[in-house]
Parts: C-alpha cells; sequence; structure tokens
C-alpha cells in the first residue's frame, strides 16, 4: 500500500519519538512512500535552522527513499477547494489533496487532519 507520510510523522520518525515508531514499519516494508514538495520543504527547513548538520542527510533520504510527486493544476485546483471546505492551513491542503489525488493514505502526527478521509493519525 502506497502512503504519504506527512512531516510531522517524519520528524518524529527522524528525532526518535514514540510515534515515529509507526512510521518505521511503513520505511521497512517494499511499499511506496510518496512526498509533496511541502513536505520536502518543511523538513528540510526544520533541519536547516534547527540541525544544520544533519540537513543534508535527512533530505539525500528523502530525496532517494521517497517519490516526490510534484504541484500539478489538478493537485492546486483539490488544495484550494480543501482549505475552503475544511479550513486547513495552505499547506497542509496541498499535502492532503497529494494524498486524496494519488489514492493514498496520509499519516500524519498533525491533528489538524483529524477527521478527513483516507488519514491515519499517529
Amino acid at each position: 500500500m502506497t502512503v504519504l507520510i506527512d512531516s510531522s510523522a517524519w520528524l518524529n520518525y527522524f528525532l526518535g519519538e514514540e510515534k515515529g515508531k509507526r512510521v518505521r514499519n511503513y520505511l521497512n516494508s517494499q511499499e511506496e512512500i510518496i512526498l509533496s514538495p511541502i513536505n520536502l520543504i518543511e523538513i528540510y527547513a526544520k533541519y536547516l535552522k534547527s540541525w544544520p548538520n544533519e540537513a543534508e542527510e535527512k533530505k539525500n533520504y528523502l530525496l532517494t527513499r521517497c517519490n516526490i510527486i510534484e504541484v500539478s493544476k489538478e493537485i492546486a485546483i483539490e488544495a484550494a477547494k480543501t482549505k475552503v471546505a475544511k479550513k486547513l492551513a495552505l499547506a497542509d491542503s496541498l499535502i492532503y489533496a497529494t494524498a486524496k489525488l494519488n489514492k493514498v493514505k496520509l499519516i500524519t502526527a498533525d491533528n489538524d487532519f483529524r477527521g478527513l478521509e483516507n488519514v491515519e493519525i499517529l
């Protein structure tokens, strides 16, 4: 089963937090992991700011392990609809639209996604 792992879940995994242990199960599988460019920006920026010595390693891991799904016009349109209907932040709307249009489960530790279809909150 292909999944999109959200930035919050990746950070839990990278920082060795309890919720991150569930992410490891997805990473240890042979299943495809997709990522929105928004996730890449969020994670890489966080590491550049907080742990700059690890930033390149984490970025390279994400680029190697994940299939980056570019923001298409269809994703942009779906994100706009989601932003208005669900009152999500722009970044979260783009991430959710990416998962929805690719018909994959979104794995997250972010409660802003609670109640949305096909979302697993860690």
